[in-house]
């Protein structure tokens, strides 16, 4: 004897669902190795980028190493007086080919 229509419909969802619950535990064995290997690679990718950043400044490695991205040297950190650049007024100077002439 054959089940009523709506019984035959829930049996296939049934059989459906058991299907994916199946599919899903056979992920669920897979997913603590994919977790071990996520962390083995996310310490892979900290330590190649904290040796990215390394410059002959911060670590032992010469100074021809550091190619064209050399860092900024510091400007100077003495404050301009205000004061004019060069000698007195009305004052001739002296070079070194004036002195001897």
């Amino acid at each position: 004897m054959e089940p009523p229509i709506g019984v035959q419909k829930l049996i296939e969802q049934v059989q459906l669902l058991l299907a994916e619950n199946a599919a899903l535990q056979d992920r669920l064995t897979v997913l603590p190795v994919l977790e071990a290997e996520n962390a083995a690679l996310n310490a892979r990718v900290g330590e190649l980028e904290r040796r990215l950043g390394l410059n002959s400044s911060d670590s032992g490695r010469p100074p021809s190493s550091d190619g064209l991205k050399t860092p900024p040297r510091t400007k100077s950190l003495q404050e301009p007086s205000g004061k004019k650049t060069g000698g007195q007024k009305d004052h001739r100077g002296e070079t070194r080919l004036s002195k001897y002439r």
